[in-house]
């Protein structure tokens, strides 16, 4: 027992050293930064309605501990019913190369987030599909996306399927795939579908997307995104589209507009849309401001016609601002 004793501590001291000497003549230094987001607002409709608000405060930490490994840990400050709640939204463990990234643990979600970067406005107002929840932005779970070339991209996600704010539901799972088409110049495509499962009932997603940028002056884009078997019910559908678009003025200053359209079907058994308090159109248009980086203000008009029996247009004039420390 003594000897083997030796053997193993022997085997240690030399790997221990192996490592060292590794870690000495390696040219990577290991990084970490702190990444803080702040979103707040004032909006009025300059009748009953006069707010402001802290909406989000996000807090986390990036370490990486050589060129190929890093892990990240965040905290999602946000506010509900007047009280401000703090959730884990990311634990995770990323490795990555020139082609290969994968994520392991409380991970971002992969279903829109090129959207949500192209829509590049989060702070203002969440992309479509986060904004009508049909799927949460991060959860639990494991992601790989393997990049074939410099136009053509696939990734697949394994995923708990309730998102971050109810990571112990496990009877839910959620598996989905995606690819992403770059097929000239600044033009971006991409498809992805993914199927929930629970006893006796699934799920299943659909979204596409298109985004093209014009010089640096200029970026449009659209996405449609269905919904089949909402809330596992299979009857049951959810629909509907996102266009928007940013014109940049100069560095400094950029004006945008989006528009919505949300849908649900109508089940055999009723008159009405299954979901129709929450269907509707939303228009947004404002103008952006980034006086230093880290900082950015925007000035915005929003208006919502629900497709309810009033059916009458709610408007809301916004200012709101972000604070990024990353």
């Amino acid at each position: 027992m003594l000897k083997i004793t030796q053997i193993f501590i022997f085997a240690l001291s030399i790997l221990t050293n192996i490592f060292a000497q590794d870690t000495l003549t390696s040219k990577f230094a290991t990084k970490n930064k702190p990444c803080v987001t702040i979103y707040s607002n004032y909006h009025t409709n300059f009748s009953d309605i006069s707010k402001m608000e802290i909406q989000r405060a996000v807090f986390g930490y990036e370490y990486n501990f050589s060129e190929n490994y890093l892990t990240k840990i965040q905290f999602d400050v946000c506010e509900t019913n007047g009280t401000y709640s703090a959730l884990l939204k990311i634990a995770e463990m990323q490795y990555k190369t020139q082609k290969t990234v994968i994520n392991i643990g409380l991970i971002s979600t992969t279903q829109f987030k090129i959207q949500e970067a192209f829509w590049a406005y989060r702070y203002i107002f969440k992309s479509f599909q986060d904004e009508y929840k049909m799927n949460a932005s991060s959860d639990l779970g494991a992601s790989i996306c393997y990049k074939i070339n410099n136009n053509f991209s696939v990734d697949a996600i394994i995923q708990n399927g309730e998102g971050y704010k109810h990571i112990e539901d496990v009877v839910t799972n959620r598996v989905g795939a995606g690819a992403t088409v770059n097929p000239f110049g600044n033009l971006t495509l991409r498809i992805y579908s993914d199927i929930s499962s629970k006893p006796n009932a699934n799920r299943i997603n659909f979204a596409s997307f298109a985004g093209y940028k014009f010089k640096e002056k200029l970026k449009i884009a659209a996405e449609y995104n269905l919904q089949v078997g909402s809330n596992f019910e299979q009857q049951k559908e959810y629909s509907g589209i996102s266009a928007y678009s940013t014109y940049f003025i100069n560095e400094k200053f950029n004006i945008f507009a989006r528009f919505d359209l949300v849908n649900s079907n109508t089940i055999i058994s009723d008159c009405q849309p299954w979901n129709i308090n929450n269907d509707g159109s939303r228009f947004i248009a404002g103008i952006e401001h980034e006086p230093i980086k880290g900082i950015r203000v925007s000035l915005n008009y929003r208006n919502y016609l629900p497709q309810t029996a009033n059916n009458k247009l709610q408007n809301l004039y916004y200012i709101n601002f972000e604070y990024k420390i990353n």
